[in-house]
């Protein structure tokens, strides 16, 4: 069973936020991985999308965006492959 919870140390002791469903003595494998500026904020963490996301949205895109599909999408990343008109 693999689960994922937020913990606060304090005094050299991890304190989980929520029970945990283990019987008491069990031994568990810890990863640290600090809590983001995100997830502090909300409670929560942020899902692994939400980079893709972030990256997504600043993507420059070309100025007739409305004109433009994705299988002009070798336009974008490389250029005219024409040259300037």
């Amino acid at each position: 069973m693999d689960e994922q919870v937020d913990a606060i140390y304090e005094n050299g002791i991890l304190r989980p936020s929520t029970p945990l469903n283990l019987p008491e003595g069990a031994h568990v494998r810890v990863v640290i991985g600090r809590a983001t500026d995100e997830a502090d904020a909300t409670g929560e963490s942020p899902s692994p999308q939400s980079d893709l996301w972030q990256i997504a949205d600043e993507t420059p895109q070309p100025a007739d965006a409305q004109q433009w599909s994705s299988a002009d999408h070798d336009e974008l990343l490389y250029g005219d492959p024409d040259g300037p008109a």
